[in-house]
């Protein structure tokens, strides 16, 4: 920076004027005698002028020297500002292409996922006509032979039931398993989308009979029938080791009439959340919980269950759920229905004329989940 200021040319000038006004003074004196005094005394008072006039233009240079300084100070401030915030404008533009990047990393993942599905759809659907024609051909085997032992026929057929009931319920946990994976890897991607990173997990509660509106509440319980595998694999939360009934969880209560629910940040002081595992906080205080249920011609529903998604938010500032993320698990639910009612059909109209084997499908899955 170039310096400013009193420099020593204008410090020895002063000095010279004063030196000049000393000996004016003394000439003043010698000359006493020869009348020259009153013309000593003018040149006296001209030179004091004309240094206050000289003294005062330096001050003035100094106070304009000080304020070139100050500005220059103040340009130099502006350049480094300048060269920060267009640092700082890089790195947000470099963090904003990173975040695009993401957003189409999670787009991806999101359509990889629902390939993934579309070939999980079409597996089912060869899968349960193979088990379905499997089971009719060992009948059809023993009616062809024309055996007349009727025990060794109802012991055949008993076995040709059991191995349908296997395959379906195989069927059952594959299908089920990926689709709760699948779940976990698109909530996850699409809160990515909104910057947030967080685990979630997935879950299904069965009830153990289809429950209708005009049925009593008490006569159906819920259990989980499935979770996803990262939490499965944890051991940390139970799978079938309770019941749970309908009154006693707020959110089981109103999927019966809205088509999801959706909690933030709760924890088990809640006024408004009501849940029968009291310590729920301790895995999550987040949640999405739609209904499984199928349409009937006269326009109510036939729920078969519950589709649960949460996770726990150590950040109460920010809301994790929102409806879009409750709208995907919504669409699940329903194909899980189709799913279920699919497996349904098969099931009851093969033991629909025996008597003593549960007609209803869910029994036959909690049956199985039950008893091996």
């Amino acid at each position: 920076m170039k310096k400013h200021g009193v420099g020593i040319t204008d410090i020895i000038s002063f000095i010279i004027g004063a030196l000049g006004i000393i000996a004016t003074i003394i000439s003043a004196f010698v000359t006493l005698q020869n009348g020259f005094l009153i013309l000593y005394v003018e040149l006296l008072v001209l030179q004091t002028f004309l240094i206050g006039m000289w003294s005062y233009c330096l001050y003035v240079r100094k106070k304009v020297n000080d304020k070139v300084i100050e500005y220059e100070k103040k340009i130099e401030n502006l350049n480094i500002e300048k060269q920060e915030l267009k640092i700082l404008l890089d790195d947000q533009g470099g963090r904003q292409q990173k975040r695009i990047n993401e957003i189409y990393q999670s787009i991806n993942s999101m359509i990889a996922n629902q390939k993934n599905v579309s070939k999980l759809n079409n597996d089912f659907c060869t899968r349960v006509p193979y088990i379905t024609d499997s089971s009719y051909h060992i009948l059809d085997s023993l009616l062809t032979l024309q055996i007349s032992d009727n025990e060794l026929v109802n012991k055949e057929i008993y076995h040709a039931i059991d191995e349908f009931a296997n395959g379906l319920f195989d069927t059952y946990k594959r299908y089920t398993a990926n689709l709760l994976n699948y779940e976990v890897m698109i909530e996850e991607a699409y809160l990515r989308t909104k910057g947030v990173n967080i685990n979630v997990a997935a879950s299904i509660k069965l009830f153990n009979k289809p429950y209708y509106i005009k049925d009593s509440r008490n006569s159906v319980f819920l259990y989980t029938s499935f979770r996803d595998k990262h939490t499965y694999d944890k051991h940390e939360r139970e799978i079938g080791d309770r019941i749970y009934s309908i009154d006693g969880n707020v959110d089981f209560v109103h999927c019966l009439i809205k088509d999801q629910f959706i909690m933030n940040n709760a924890s088990k002081d809640s006024e408004s959340y009501m849940n029968e595992h009291i310590d729920f906080d301790t895995y999550y205080n987040c949640a999405i919980v739609v209904a499984i249920k199928s349409k009937l011609a006269d326009g109510s529903y036939k729920f078969l269950g519950y589709l649960c998604c949460d996770c726990l938010n150590k950040n109460a500032e920010i809301e994790i759920f929102d409806m879009q993320s409750a709208q995907i698990l919504f669409a699940l639910a329903q194909q899980y229905a189709t799913f279920l009612e699919t497996l349904a059909v098969n099931w009851e109209s093969r033991v629909e004329e025996i008597n003593d084997i549960s007609q209803e499908f869910l029994q036959m899955i909690y049956s199985k989940f039950v008893n091996g």
